[in-house]
This record gives structure tokens, C-alpha cells and sequence, in this order.
């Protein structure tokens, strides 16, 4: 790079001048330069120059007694100019001479002593200089530097500057060519199916659950050249081994049997069953994978909602054909379903106040219009505050006006109410709340919430709790579910991050009836395997009971029906295990719920005398006589008042009566019970010591 010098034209023997305009409106400036053969041509510099030089010529001067060609520039100054390759220049742009599409580098010249500075840059086609176009004028302080992000395109940055302390305009470029860098690729990684969940090595990013070859990109990086880079990795699933099928379920809203991408999206949370008796429930991003099959057994989906039906209604498994077990969901007759519950994350304690959660959650698939949440609350418990806080109240109910509930929308309150210290262990705590309104919802009886729960002086807690605790053949047969309410609390002396949930749930409850209800946090769900429920509150960032004693304590809700054909007597146990971060698990109490003819306490109701009993009380012999004969075989059983059978005898049909020894039971008031086909009779009967009565009963 050399420099204009000013040139004395005492010497100079001979001028030619330029055409006129030749250089006037050319992106490329050049000179005109003569050979020893008189013939002239343009030499392009890409405005090495300059611009605004009204002409160029060459001329001869004598160096050490040789002639030396020199070019000769004629500036707008009126002064006259040569351009020496021998003299270097100062002006010139600092920057690296390659980068990358997409890069941005920056590029400088040397600053002007003046302060009225314009500086003009370009860049190559499809470049951006500061974020705009690739020709920018620059002003001020500064405008010596710019950032370039090139295009696809090799090219020259390009300035001229202006400036009062020099008498032409000053012009610079630097040819930048582009260059593409390869990406590192790493050796791929093969996984079985039943490895999965698996996160890339690379990137850690799951991946996806279903067989097929995926890419890992990791990067941009900034190589030493400037330019970025990525590094990539193969992660090939295999197909899963026999036993295992595949699929998708997704809610086909514009119900046309087919999915469309940003019309219809997979269904998050539904349960998948197969007649072997295993589960799997599916996501909004993944395929779901059903495992443990075997060749006959028939997969089908648990609808979500009332009024949803599932497209084909079922699949036969056949060994080997793992793929395509795909289920639409739709609804003929879309209806809202509004569902509302209550907790109390900890249990009332006389002198404390306890938080309440109150939630409505629409599981319908219909949005619900001028939805209200009212709560009635007992006397002797004072409410404290909410959030939200009531729209308003009247006498023992707080109202919530919550307006429209979108599909699978939560409208949740935390409330905090206070038990005065004066109350006993034991009071009954009851409050009620009903969402509205009830004519046009889809299942009108989940509408309302009743929660019952008694005063206590001390705590666990991570504690189960389950009810109802007693269930009779007759709420089985029904579908009677059972509510289970996990509460936890962290004990420790930092935030958790995180809290894991894993209830194995009893084998004499039905896994495909399960339902989440509530939570205290945001969490996720998966039912898996044979009855395996794992609930995780990511981030959750549960204070410690030092810091915040209120804020440390979370719940989880949800209900699952026991099987229809336990026995009388069966106890359907469950517990679980709590996971603060990476410490042990914290394992809660056993809830228990007990199958047994009637609840404790309530007895059974004796409608007719059509069963007599007598003597009564008795302690040897119990006679029972009716008055129609029994239409088939049956038996008559003795109940205690825990609804537990502890006697039975055998009748044959056309029986009227029959005679029971008592001796073998314990003193007490006993349900007597005749079932013989659809004949069913009732009494009650008084077993006391026999040397109450005497001898002879």
C-alpha cells in the first residue's frame, strides 16, 4: 500500500489526461497507465485512491539520473498529487482477512484528528454493517469502525473518509474471503429402546422415544480463525424386543381422522392400558411405548374426559409389529366438566394457621362461561387472607367470581385460615365448596367438594392419607374411588430444587381409574408398568422449614378405584416414597382402606321384621326364621359392628328358617344378614355371656 505524495511538476516532461468522467460514476475506481509502447489501459484498484479525482494522468520524472513512470492525480483541490508505491500509507483497515457466513467481525482506520468525520463503508453483497445494510455512512466520533456480518458472499470492506484535516477524501479496502468450516462429527451411539429415557451425550437433550436415527448439534463454537463451528452426534434407537408396542395419541379436533400439524397435538396424560394388566401414560412430545405385552392382549385408551371417545376403540397386539398402535380422541358433543377440590397442606393445629389450596379445574373439552367458586367454611375457623382475595362473602361462604375456564384451565386460591388455640384434638373439620354452574356440566357430581378433617396436636410432615377408609361391596361395584392425599415437607436446612414421588400402588387397586386431582406445585405425572406413579415437581424450589416454615411444606392429590371382586375384610394398603434432590427418600405411613359390608358406625338399616332373630340376646343358638321360602341356596351371616363378617351358615333354596350355633363368637350387638338370590334380609342380635342368661338359650 503506498501513499499520495505532492509532486513537482517542474519536472515532470510529459501529462495525459484522462477521458472526462471516466471514473465519475464507477464502483471500481483505476488508473490510466502507459506502457514503453505508448498504448494505454485501466489498472482497477477497487478505490484504492480514493474518490472525486477529476483526472488521472502518468508522468516521467528523473530518479538518480533514470526516468521513473509516475501516475499523477489532478484532486479537487486544484492541487496536483502522485500516487508512489514506494511511500507506505497509514491508511489502512485493521481486520482479519477471512471469516464465515454469518460471522460478524470488526473493522477499523485509523481515526481522524478532526472531529468532522463521515465515514462510508460497504461490505459484500448480502452483508450487514451494524445490523443494516452493506453500504452505511458513519458520522462523528466512531464511525472508523464497524462491525461486518457477512453473507455468503467472498468480497472487499470497503471505506472513504472525509475529513478536514486532510485535503482529499481517504479510501481503504481489505478483500475478505469467506471460508465454511466442517463440523466435528463424534462416533454415533446405539441404544435399545428399553434404555430410554437417554440423554445425548453431547448435548444432554433427551431423546426422542421412539426407534430412528437423531441428530445432536453442539455449538456454535469460536474456532481460532473466528468463524463458529458445531460439533455433531448420532444417536441411533433401536426398535424395541418383543412385547412392546408403539404409538401416538392426539386429539383430533377438526375430527377428519387424520393428524395436521398445528391443528390437531398429542394428547398429554392419558392413560394407556393393555389387558395383561400394564399402563403407560402418554406426553405432549413424545410417542407413547406400552411394554410387557404378550400376543392376543388388546391396548386401549382410558378416555380423559366425560363425552370423548378413542379411534379405533382397541388394537390386538401381535408380536413383532410394534408401530402405528395410533388412537384420535374427539367429542361428537363437547361439554365442560368442571372438577374442584380442596387441601389443607398441613393439618389444622389449635394456635396455627393452616393453608388451604382451593382449585377448579376444567376437564372438559368445552370452555366454561361465568364459572363460580364459593366456600363454606365452619364456624369456629377463622379465615385470615387469599390469593386471589374473594370477589366477595356472604356470612360463612367466600364467592370467587372467576369468569370463563378454557379446557384443561386451573383456577386455583391459596387461603390461609387460623384455628383457635382453645379447640381440642379431635374437632371435626369440615368445608365445602362448590363450583358453578352445575346444569350444563358434564358431570354435575364433581362439581362439589367436601373436605373432612379433624383438629390435631402434633404432625408427621410426609404423611398418606387416603378416604374414604372403609369401603362395602357396594361401593366397589359402583366404582367408589379412593382419594389419596400425599403431603410433604422440607425438613432440611436448604431450598430442594426438586421433589420426586413414587407410590407403587396396591394390587387391589385398578391403575386404569387413576386420576390426578391437585398439587401445591406445578408437577408431571406418568403412570408406568403395573401400577408405578411417579409424580415430579421440577424446579420447585421448596424452602426449608429454618427459613420459611410455611413455604416448605407441598402436596400431591389423586384418586384411583379399587378392583370390584375383593373380599370382605381386604385391606387395600398404600404408601410411598418422597425424593428431596438426591437424598434418601423419605418413605410416609401406610394409608389404609378396609372392605367391609357397611361403614362402622352406621350399621345397616333394617327396612322390614320380615327376618326374625330370637332369642335376643342370645348365647347359644341363634334362630332365624322368614316367611317366603328361599328362592336359591344362600347364607345368613353374623357382622360385627366394624362390618366385618364373623359368622356364616349355608341355606338351601326353600329353606324358612335355620338354626346357628353362637357360641364361638365374642359378646356384642352382631347384623344379621340372609342372602338367598335377590332376597335380602336384615336384623340385629344382642350375643352376651351365658351366665347372663342362665342355661337354656
Amino acid at each position: 500500500t503506498s501513499s499520495l505524495v505532492p509532486l513537482d511538476i517542474s519536472g515532470i516532461s510529459q501529462v495525459v489526461e484522462t477521458p472526462d468522467g471516466l471514473f465519475a460514476t464507477s464502483s471500481l475506481y483505476g488508473l490510466l497507465k502507459s506502457a514503453d509502447n505508448g498504448q494505454t489501459w485501466v489498472y482497477p484498484l477497487n478505490n484504492a485512491l480514493g474518490a472525486n479525482f477529476s483526472q488521472i494522468a502518468y508522468a516521467q520524472e528523473m530518479v538518480g539520473g533514470t526516468p521513473v513512470t509516475r501516475l499523477v492525480v489532478g484532486a479537487v483541490n486544484n492541487g496536483v498529487w502522485r500516487y508512489d508505491p514506494s511511500i507506505p500509507s497509514d491508511f489502512i483497515i485493521d481486520g482479519i482477512a477471512s471469516s464465515c457466513s454469518g460471522n460478524t467481525q470488526t473493522y477499523c482506520v485509523p481515526a481522524a484528528a478532526s472531529g468532522n468525520t463521515f465515514c462510508t463503508w460497504t461490505a459484500p453483497v448480502q452483508s450487514h454493517i451494524n445490523g443494516q445494510g452493506d453500504i452505511l455512512l458513519l458520522k462523528g466520533a466512531g464511525s472508523e469502525c464497524a462491525n461486518v456480518t457477512f453473507g455468503t458472499s467472498s468480497g472487499y470492506v470497503s471505506v472513504t473518509r472525509d475529513a478536514e484535516d486532510y485535503p482529499v477524501a481517504r479510501t481503504a479496502s481489505k478483500f475478505v474471503g469467506l471460508v465454511n468450516l466442517q463440523p466435528t462429527v463424534l462416533p454415533g451411539v446405539t441404544i435399545a429402546y428399553e434404555d430410554l429415557p437417554f440423554n445425548s451425550p453431547l448435548t444432554g437433550a433427551p431423546v426422542k422415544n421412539y426407534p430412528g436415527l437423531y441428530t445432536f448439534v453442539a455449538g456454535p463454537f469460536t474456532s481460532q480463525s473466528g468463524c463458529d463451528s458445531t460439533v455433531q452426534q448420532s444417536v441411533k434407537v433401536l426398535p424395541p424386543v418383543s412385547g412392546t408396542a408403539l404409538g401416538t395419541v392426539y386429539w383430533d379436533y377438526d375430527n377428519n381422522g387424520v393428524f395436521n400439524a398445528g391443528v390437531d397435538e398429542l394428547a398429554d396424560g392419558v392413560i394407556v392400558q393393555g389387558s395383561s394388566g400394564v399402563f403407560t401414560t402418554t406426553n405432549a412430545f413424545d410417542p407413547y411405548g406400552l411394554a410387557g405385552l404378550q400376543p392376543g392382549d388388546t391396548i386401549r385408551v382410558i378416555p380423559p374426559a366425560p363425552g370423548v371417545n378413542a379411534n379405533p376403540s382397541f388394537y390386538i397386539y401381535q408380536a413383532g409389529l410394534w408401530g402405528n398402535h395410533n388412537f384420535r380422541l374427539f367429542a361428537p358433543v363437547p361439554q365442560y366438566d368442571l372438577l374442584v377440590d380442596l387441601t389443607n397442606s398441613v393439618p389444622f393445629r389449635p394456635g396455627f394457621n393452616t393453608n388451604v389450596k382451593i382449585s377448579v379445574r376444567n376437564i372438559g373439552l368445552q370452555t366454561a362461561q361465568n364459572v363460580q367458586l364459593k366456600l363454606t367454611l365452619p364456624t369456629f375457623i377463622d379465615y385470615q387472607t387469599a390469593s386471589p382475595l374473594p370477589s366477595g362473602s356472604l356470612n360463612d361462604t367466600l364467592i370467587w367470581n372467576v369468569g370463563e375456564l378454557a379446557y384443561d384451565s386451573v383456577f386455583q386460591v391459596n387461603a390461609m385460615f387460623y384455628a383457635p388455640s382453645g379447640l381440642s384434638a379431635g374437632m371435626n373439620v369440615i368445608m365445602s365448596a362448590v363450583s358453578l354452574p352445575v346444569s350444563s356440566d358434564g358431570n354435575p357430581a364433581n362439581n362439589f367438594y367436601t373436605l373432612k378433617t379433624k383438629t390435631v396436636k402434633s404432625i408427621d410432615p410426609n404423611d398418606k392419607q387416603v378416604d374414604p377408609e372403609y369401603v362395602t361391596p357396594s361401593m366397589l361395584a359402583n366404582g367408589q374411588a379412593l382419594e389419596y392425599t400425599i403431603r410433604f415437607q422440607n425438613t432440611g436446612n436448604y431450598p430442594a430444587e426438586f421433589v420426586k414421588v413414587i407410590d407403587t400402588l396396591s394390587q387391589s387397586l385398578d391403575p386404569g381409574t387413576f386420576h390426578f386431582i391437585s398439587s401445591s406445585h406445578p408437577c408431571t405425572w406418568n403412570l408406568r408398568g403395573h401400577g408405578v406413579v411417579e409424580f415430579f415437581f421440577e424446579n420447585i424450589q421448596l424452602s426449608d422449614s429454618v427459613s420459611n416454615e410455611p413455604a416448605s411444606h407441598g402436596f400431591v392429590k389423586f384418586s384411583v378405584a379399587p378392583k370390584k371382586n375383593l373380599p370382605l375384610g381386604t385391606f387395600v394398603e398404600n404408601f410411598c416414597d418422597i425424593y428431596f434432590d438426591y437424598n434418601d427418600p423419605v418413605r410416609t405411613n401406610t394409608a389404609k382402606t378396609q372392605v367391609v359390608y357397611f361403614v362402622p358406625g352406621e350399621g345397616l338399616a333394617i327396612p322390614n321384621k320380615q327376618l326374625l332373630v330370637r332369642p335376643n340376646p342370645a348365647a347359644f343358638h341363634l334362630f332365624c326364621n322368614w316367611q317366603q321360602p328361599a328362592p336359591a341356596d344362600g347364607r345368613i351371616r353374623l357382622f360385627d359392628t366394624t362390618g366385618l363378617p364373623r359368622l356364616e351358615a349355608p341355606l338351601e333354596a326353600g329353606d324358612k328358617y335355620l338354626s346357628i350355633d353362637i357360641q364361638s363368637l365374642p359378646p356384642g350387638l352382631y347384623f344379621v344378614v340372609l342372602e338367598a338370590g335377590d332376597l335380602l334380609l336384615t336384623n340385629k342380635a344382642v350375643i352376651v355371656q351365658p351366665d347372663i342368661l342362665g342355661t337354656g338359650f
